[in-house]
């Protein structure tokens, strides 16, 4: 984690900041940025990256469950159109 140039933080014109990726399982799925309008340091890194891994798992099963319900409703569809064949 470094002071944060990234363009998701300087909208938000910050005197201090402090990033970590937000990882995903085939890749990075963003970026937290944490901003201060006062100078200032961001003692714990650890505590952002840890957040960020915990966003990241929640976004991860967040799309998992998405596709296994597209998934569900598809396979519903097929199997009901099989049966009104069989009638």
């Amino acid at each position: 984690m470094r002071a944060a140039t990234s363009a998701t933080c300087r909208p938000h014109q910050p005197r201090s900041a402090a990033t970590a990726v937000v990882p995903g399982r085939a890749r990075p799925l963003g970026l937290l940025c944490v901003v201060a309008k006062d100078p200032r340091r961001f003692p714990d890194d650890a505590f952002l990256r840890a957040l960020a891994h915990v966003l990241g798992v929640a976004m991860e099963r967040d799309r998992a469950e998405r596709d296994l319900e597209r998934d569900r409703e598809r396979l519903v569809a097929e199997l009901e159109a099989s049966h009104e064949e069989l009638r």
